[in-house]
């Protein structure tokens, strides 16, 4: 398949390096809000607080829906 891109832009993907995206890719596990502004790969845990690695308080956290601790 070939696509004419003449006087476009094209690009294979942009990198998000700072992304808050940890819980909700459990509600749009398809990020298609993400995936239409061409954003391929997200980086996730910058701010010091990730899902991974799960440890006991993470996991009560997120039972208690309390996405970042106090």
């Amino acid at each position: 398949m070939e696509i004419d891109a003449t006087g476009l832009v094209v690009a294979p993907g942009f990198i998000n390096v700072h992304s808050h995206s940890d819980m909700a890719l459990f509600a749009n596990q398809r990020a298609t809000n993400l995936v239409v502004q061409g954003i391929t790969t997200e980086l996730v845990g910058n701010c010091g607080w990730s899902l991974a690695p799960t440890t006991p308080e993470v996991v009560e956290q997120v039972l208690k829906r309390r996405i970042f601790p106090p």
